[in-house]
């Protein structure tokens, strides 16, 4: 066992390394993050990862063993030949949230180091551990939040705070348990469960992630009521081969491909009101950022990227009147970069993947203090813009195409839906094992003699 703080750090440092493990698109099985995970804690005398950080909180070194494993995860995955546009998620000892000598800088100034912008990390809180939730914890998140350094809650589900935490933390990534995947294919109540999170945190505007999908029905299904990711042994196990880690995993790309389920006839209606907004970028000089606005007079807001062509939010005129009509604003934001002015200047929008049923993109508009549209991305990347007109363009479409395929009498589903829900169940992945239709021929010379309501009275009290 380490004896003193001195000999603790320099074994740290000697024998601590990190295996990673992807973390995909369900869309196309491109690689979209890889997770840290310690190895090699048993050399330095703990019987677990726990262990480890037990001590070290215990000798209250826990914020500096914390930013030592930081730089060590940072350091390997620097070295990942593809690194460039992935994110690393590192968990976060949720103690460290209410240390006096955590300093949320100290990580950006690693990231500095190794040439990484905010945005490659990823820091995962566990509900598995009390989370601190005073003012203190609130200003660590948020810090972290305006640098677009991004936040996960890991252990959705199993674990202390559940809603309250997922509530105030605002976070950009919610990690599904292992324990709500494992057989849901098989569990009709884990299904609605998973069904249900995933239907709130895309009207909030957060990315899902399914832990530890082993089978390719666990995928199927994690995909079909709208996880974003998908982490797990049926992708890669925790690699310590960097590699061994590629950038597209061809078993995922082919489970879509086999998947015909996955065609929205939706988003092929709203192709048209898609609007390619133009965009603004990170590093942008404000100069640059006020010219867009005089020469594109008629918008009022534009979508602001990473590096990655990934939204962080909009930047909207309003926020800028109060520099641009006083007397030295303007000469003040002109020196400056879109990154200096973020935290003043961005409005968080919501952000929804081009997969995402039109419903859920309803519920996450109206769930949203910004009512100024709906940014688009397909594999987390920016496609366009969504206004409040195109949606309900959109919804009167649907609704008229449902209409005309209703039967005008009884208002159920038509042939074009039946045929459409057959043809669902036929294929190889369908939840059912079988299905029964039934067709009455010449049914027509009954509701013309006796009328319809006889005739639907007649087939509902049918025996079968």
């Amino acid at each position: 066992m380490v004896v003193n703080e001195i000999d603790f750090f320099r074994r740290v440092e000697r024998d601590i390394i990190f295996a990673f493990q992807p973390i995909v698109s369900m869309h196309s099985g491109r690689c979209y993050a890889v997770e840290a995970l310690m190895r090699n804690w048993d050399a330095l005398g703990f019987r677990s990862i726990g262990a480890l950080l037990d001590f070290a909180h215990q000798h209250r070194i826990l914020a500096e063993t914390d930013l030592t494993l930081r730089k060590i995860a940072l350091r390997q995955f620097h070295r990942l030949p593809h690194h460039s546009g992935l994110r690393l998620f590192f968990n976060l000892d949720n103690r460290l949230l209410a240390s006096p000598s955590y300093n949320p800088q100290h990580t950006l100034t690693l990231l500095k180091e190794f040439q990484l912008p905010p945005s490659a990390l990823v820091l995962e809180v566990s509900e598995r551990n009390q989370v601190e939730r005073g003012a203190g914890a609130r200003s660590i998140l948020q810090t972290y939040q305006d640098s677009t350094l991004q936040i996960a809650i890991d252990d959705f589900g199993t674990g202390y705070a559940g809603l309250s935490l997922l509530y105030d933390m605002s976070p950009d990534y919610l990690k599904i348990d292992r324990y709500f995947i494992a057989d849901i294919d098989k569990d009709p109540k884990k299904k609605i469960f998973v069904s249900h999170v995933v239907s709130l945190a895309k009207t909030l505007g957060i990315k899902v992630i399914a832990e530890g999908v082993e089978t390719a029905k666990e995928f199927y299904i994690c995909r079909e009521i709208g996880c974003d990711l998908a982490q797990g042994y049926l992708i890669q196990h925790p690699e310590r081969d960097m590699a061994a880690l590629k950038v597209t995993y061809e078993l995922v790309a082919d489970l879509v491909n086999q998947d015909r389920r996955a065609v929205r006839l939706d988003w092929q209606m709203l192709q048209r009101d898609l609007d390619p907004a133009p965009v603004l970028r990170m590093g942008m000089p404000m100069v640059d950022v006020l010219e867009a606005f005089r020469c594109h007079a008629k918008r009022s807001y534009f979508p602001l990227l990473n590096n990655n062509y990934e939204p962080l939010g909009i930047v909207h005129e309003n926020e800028l009147k109060g520099y641009i009509f006083s007397p030295y604003g303007r000469a003040l934001l002109v020196r400056k970069t879109i990154d200096d002015c973020l935290k003043e200047f961005r409005r968080r929008c919501a952000v929804t993947e081009i997969t995402t049923p039109i419903e859920t993109v309803l519920e996450q508009y109206t769930a949203n203090q910004n009512r100024e549209g709906i940014i688009v991305t397909q594999e987390g990347r920016y496609v366009g813009v969504l206004s409040a007109d195109a949606m309900l363009r959109v919804m009167q479409d649907r609704n008229l195409q449902q209409a005309r395929d209703q039967s005008p009498l009884t208002r159920l589903p038509g042939n074009t839906a039946i045929e459409q829900f057959i043809a669902k169940g036929l294929q190889p992945n369908a939840e059912f094992m079988s299905l029964v239709y039934f067709d009455l021929d010449n049914f027509k010379a009954f509701n013309d003699n006796y009328g319809f309501r006889r005739g639907i009275a007649y087939c509902s009290s049918a025996p079968t």
